[in-house]
């Protein structure tokens, strides 16, 4: 499985398309049949899209997005026009140089600057979630193979 689809609601979709357009992500205006004309970019092979919101209560604002960018510092500068928000300055972290910003919608984006460790960093913390919810897995296994049985008696 990977990831494929990332949507964001804006009250101005062009004006955040053109904050992601500063970070890196090119974008297009599209409408597919009769649903509402949006802006869609790419990201490799993730389609990135933003929304216009329908009302108030159409947030996507608790989502939390990361992209790993060649420099912080220049991605800083690329968005300096934009009211974003600083939440976490750039410094060290076990993922390399880390930011934290919000984007004038308020949507949390974490940047990581690339590094050479980071990929064995990530291997590791990658390899530690996986040990630790593995028992979860195995214990719901169980549980499905019991209730399984018990259902059938």
């Amino acid at each position: 499985m990977k990831l494929n689809l990332i949507v964001l609601r804006s009250s101005d979709m062009e004006r955040l398309a053109s904050f992601y357009e500063a970070i890196g992500i090119g974008f297009e205006k599209h409408s597919h049949g009769n649903g509402p004309a949006h802006m869609g970019g790419e990201i490799e092979e993730l389609i990135f899209e933003i929304y216009p919101k329908r009302n108030e209560d159409d947030d996507t604002t608790n989502l939390r997005i990361g992209f790993q960018v060649e420099s912080i510092e220049q991605t800083l500068k690329k968005i300096e026009e934009f009211e974003y928000k600083m939440i976490t300055r750039p410094k060290e972290s076990p993922w390399g140089l880390r930011a934290v910003i919000d984007d004038l919608e308020g949507h949390r984006i974490e940047l990581t600057e690339k590094s050479e460790n980071q990929a064995l960093v990530m291997n590791f913390f990658c390899r530690l979630y996986r040990s630790m919810c593995r028992p979860h897995r195995d214990e719901r296994k169980h549980d499905e193979k019991t209730l399984g049985n018990h259902a059938s008696s």
